[in-house]
């Protein structure tokens, strides 16, 4: 495929840094090549999309979403929101241009969105590294003694 893809008319970013984000030597078809690309690169907002949502809005019903915003700091709250932000608008553009959009179009939502997955992913990865800490960190918070009844 990385042969396909360096055949494409339009400018895309680079291959590597495409497949290493977003998997793509895993699409196995030439039909409708950018839109699969795009699905990938869909794929892996959706799943940031969905943590940040959580942290935003989280389910009373959930023990761990609870505890996980509970130890955000006001300033990740704003850069959260900002990216979730940021993330929906790429996700709208990518709906538009998988309904109905030329090659031209596609090549340039790829290259916007990489663009700003390359930007937003240290604070993806550093938000993740502290949602998995505070697991192991020794939190004896009342609230949470007190969920259980």
């Amino acid at each position: 495929m990385k042969e396909f893809y360096a055949k494409q008319k339009e400018r895309l970013p680079e291959f590597d840094l495409l497949d290493s984000e977003f998997e793509i030597s895993t699409i196995d078809t030439e039909a409708f090549y950018l839109r699969e690309v795009l699905r990938k690169i869909q794929h892996k907002m959706e799943i940031v999309s969905d943590l940040l949502e959580s942290l935003m809005q989280p389910s009373p019903e959930s023990f761990a979403q609870m505890h996980e915003c509970h130890h955000l700091a006001p300033e990740e709250k704003t850069h959260l929101v900002t990216s979730f932000k940021r993330i929906h608008y790429l996700s709208r553009w990518i709906d538009a241009a998988l309904v109905d959009g030329t090659n031209k179009e596609l090549a340039l939502v790829i290259t916007e969105t990489t663009t700003t997955w390359t930007t937003l992913k240290p604070f993806v990865t550093n938000l993740l590294k502290k949602l998995r800490d505070t697991w192991e960190a020794h939190d004896e918070n009342k609230e949470d003694i007190a969920y259980f009844g």
